[in-house]
């Protein structure tokens, strides 16, 4: 779910991930909470909030895990993070449960404004982002919906082929 500026609010889907991207220059600043608990700010390029799916995509390049398909997940993973000692920093890639809710809010957003991409859409003029999984259907659905035939065998040999490549 996202927040505008003007205070409308707007339920999007994405299957692979939600890029928190800044929209000028300057690093944005985000305020971070998993299940209501604040857990810092993140400063910096932006924010990945990314499904199993998703993780190996741009969720990699921006140095977070690259998670097996199977094993339902969320991960937060920070995008070019500054390190400042002033605040409570997030720092590294988190893998949390699927059932997770993972609240940000964007911190001086007329200075330092933001847009997120939600795999081919863009979302402009943000104030704040509801990320989580929908299990409104069953976990035995939600779970069925993120599975491929072949996943198992695919994984590991992906993940050498993408990334490790041959000797």
């Amino acid at each position: 779910v996202i927040t505008y500026g003007d205070g409308r609010t707007e339920d999007v889907r994405a299957f692979n991930e939600f890029s928190i991207e800044r929209a000028k220059q300057q690093t944005i600043r985000l305020r971070v909470a998993i299940d209501g608990a604040d857990i810092g700010q993140c400063t910096g390029d932006g924010l990945i909030v990314a499904s199993a799916q998703g993780s190996t995509g741009y969720g990699v390049s921006a140095m977070g895990p690259a998670v097996d398909p199977l094993v339902p997940s969320l991960t937060l993973i920070p995008n070019n993070p500054h390190r400042a000692r002033r605040f409570p920093q997030l720092l590294f890639p988190l893998v949390l449960a699927p059932t997770r809710r993972i609240s940000v809010t964007v911190l001086e957003r007329e200075k330092r404004p933001v847009r997120i991409v939600g795999d081919c859409s863009e979302y402009h003029d943000v104030v704040h982002l509801e990320a989580f999984t929908d299990f409104s259907r069953g976990v035995a659905h939600a779970l069925r919906f993120v599975r491929f035939s072949g996943a198992q065998q695919r994984f590991p040999a992906r993940i050498r082929e993408k990334f490790i490549g041959d000797e």
